[in-house]
């Protein structure tokens, strides 16, 4: 099974709760973090994973589309 979870923002602290649950269905599910990053990077506390995938959109409905 796959699991796709999406974050609105990986440079704020709403990162560290969709990589909690992200990090949960690593049990069962391969799984994949995706979301924006602004210009200062990715939320300083986010642990570095494999499986965290940014994108430099940061509005809908161009960041569906980059991926």
């Amino acid at each position: 099974m796959k699991i796709t979870v999406l974050s609105h923002n990986l440079s704020s602290n709403a990162a560290m709760r969709a990589h909690r649950l992200a990090l949960a269905a690593t049990q069962f599910a391969e799984v994949k973090l995706i979301g924006p990053v602004e210009r200062q990077g990715l939320w300083p506390a986010l642990p570095p994973e494999p499986w965290i995938a940014t994108s430099p959109e940061r509005r809908l409905p161009r960041f569906a589309h980059a991926w």
